[in-house]
């Protein structure tokens, strides 16, 4: 019976799969008979090796789909959108996750759409002798709606003011439920409510959606621990306190620790929520902390208050301030040499900068993405009139885009590149401002070590450079569960010079590797190797993480 089960299980899933011709056969080999002992105790049982067979046979096909986009006016574009990520494809497999998923599609995107009461219909007529399946798809848009009064339960006064802030949809526009989606997610944002819930009412006779918004409150200070460990900086642990509510007003006060093989540090930080406009956040941090690299060893503070601007849900622009101080130790003699003249060489100083960071992206999902562009620029100035031991000009831009390309394969490209400048009295980058790529961080080479890509010194120290070019090419395709698979191509460049790109001197790296979501965090692990390494660097390299970076 058991076996009987297991079998029904497999061709119930073979043609949910799409294979309605699947053929699974058993077979049952007796390796040892059971032992009927006389008086001598118990029988013991026997042992069987069972066999199964699977025949999957030629899939059943999508041959013809229907979509009903003409009982709700949207606009075209719209309607395009909707087609190009539709769950099933005339000509693709057709699977009964493919066919619950395209009726979601469709329900949500016109929940998207003002229309909250929307029902689609779905039918299917499978031929299985012509392997073809009929789909289509009808709609009930129901009245199209607006967003209507919102009312807020289950808090006092001050919190229902702090709910009201993170709403993010508006009174009077069409309804969307991905702006009820957001809501949520900026609530439980907050940190101050253990419990968030909304509700949506019927549409009523003004055609205006009711909401209701259930908050329970919870306690506002939290205590946080981490561990985690990454082949770079081995073993890392971290500890906060932080205070969500201080002084009121969803201010946030923390305290916190890290200690790791590269980095250990302390910091305290403050944020000002919804300051200076609704969905702007300012804060303020400072750092106490020491950095080991293989060139120098860093002890140094960093004081770096900020302001983001949230322009839309897509787009933020920060300005920021840093005042920094650092002292080097453990610079080998044939380091200071390579970097110029001695007398050049600084291993103490401050650092006052100003600078800007825009960030935009569209991805679909911010984190998994399979379709979509982010793009980030920063530029950030160092002394003249702040009035500092060192005059920088540094930019970075980056850029990730993400595709389907068939199935479940996904193609993610990525690039980043950068300069820093020395102006008026500075002739020398700082080695803790230069820029560096190889390993898994900033400027991912994968298959070098840390920081191995790019010139390096007589005492076999990575120098950094003025500019950094870096280049990924990655396909992930799901293995199983929540594993993914990745195959990948690094390539990048550090040159001593600014502004500088020379393809003569990039350094490639290509490899395999897995990612997965689990319970402690996400994992990754990556099996690179360095096609244009130094010498006497190995050509494998793994990298390993296990948890988030902090």
């Amino acid at each position: 019976s058991y076996l009987q089960g297991d079998l029904d299980r497999i061709r119930s899933d073979l043609q949910a799969d799409g294979f309605y011709e699947a053929r699974v056969r058993e077979s049952i080999v007796v390796l040892a008979p059971p032992d009927r002992k006389q008086g001598e105790g118990p029988p013991q049982p026997g042992m069987v090796e069972v066999v199964i067979d699977v025949e999957r046979g030629p899939p059943v096909l999508v041959c013809s789909l229907y979509l009903d986009l003409e009982s709700v006016a949207l606009p075209e574009e719209s309607d395009a959108v909707l087609v190009r990520d539709f769950p099933l494809a005339v000509g693709a497999r057709f699977t009964r996750a493919g066919y619950s998923a395209g009726a979601a599609r469709y329900a949500a995107y016109l929940a998207a759409h003002g229309y909250p009461e929307a029902r689609v219909d779905q039918h299917a007529r499978v031929d299985v002798p012509g392997r073809c399946a009929e789909v289509a798809y009808r709609l009930e848009p129901g009245p199209f709606a607006v967003f209507g009064p919102t009312r807020i339960e289950g808090v006092g006064e001050a919190a229902g003011e702090i709910a009201r802030r993170e709403i993010a949809y508006v009174e009077g526009r069409p309804f969307d439920l991905a702006r009820l989606e957001a809501t949520q997610v900026h609530l439980r944002d907050t940190r101050l409510f253990s419990l968030v819930r909304i509700d949506k009412e019927p549409v009523d006779e003004k055609g205006e959606v009711p909401l209701r918004i259930e908050l329970h409150e919870g306690p506002p200070h939290e205590i946080r621990f981490g561990v985690g460990y990454g082949t770079d900086d081995g073993i890392r642990g971290t500890a906060s306190w932080w205070n969500y509510d201080f002084l009121g007003g969803n201010r946030r006060l923390g305290f916190s620790a890290k200690v790791s093989r590269i980095n250990r540090w302390v910091e305290a930080s403050f944020a000002q929520p919804h300051f200076p406009g609704v969905g702007d956040l300012a804060s303020v941090a400072f750092t106490l902390g020491q950095q080991d690299e293989s060139t120098y060893l860093d002890n140094g503070f960093l004081l770096a208050p900020r302001i983001d601007w949230k322009i839309s849900e897509r787009l933020v622009l920060s300005a920021f301030y840093a005042w920094r101080y650092d002292s080097l130790s453990d610079v080998s003699d044939a380091t200071i040499e390579d970097l110029g003249p001695p007398d050049q060489f600084q291993n103490v100083g401050f650092t006052s900068s100003v600078g800007l960071n825009l960030r935009w992206n569209n991805f679909d999902d911010f984190a998994n993405p399979t379709r979509g562009i982010g793009i980030g620029l920063t530029g950030e100035v160092s002394g003249g009139p702040l009035g500092a031991d060192f005059d920088l000009l540094r930019v970075i831009a980056q850029a990730t885009y993400y595709r389907p390309l068939f199935g479940d394969l996904i193609l993610a490209l990525g690039a980043r590149g950068g300069s820093v400048v020395p102006f008026d009295r500075t002739s020398q980058v700082p080695l803790w401002s230069r820029l560096y790529a190889g390993g898994n961080a900033l400027f991912p080479v994968r298959g070098y070590g840390r920081r191995r890509v790019g010139p390096l010194s007589g005492s076999d120290d990575p120098l950094g450079g003025r500019s950094v070019v870096v280049g990924t090419v990655e396909l992930l395709y799901p293995v199983f569960g929540p594993v993914q698979g990745v195959v990948f191509a690094d390539t990048g460049d550090v040159e001593l010079s600014a502004w500088t790109l020379r393809p003569e001197n990039f350094q490639t790296g290509v490899g395999f590797g897995f990612r997965a979501s689990t319970p402690v965090g996400p994992v990754s692990i990556d099996f690179g190797f360095g096609l244009d390494r130094p010498t006497g660097d190995s050509m494998f390299h793994l990298d390993l993480m296990i948890g988030p970076r902090f």
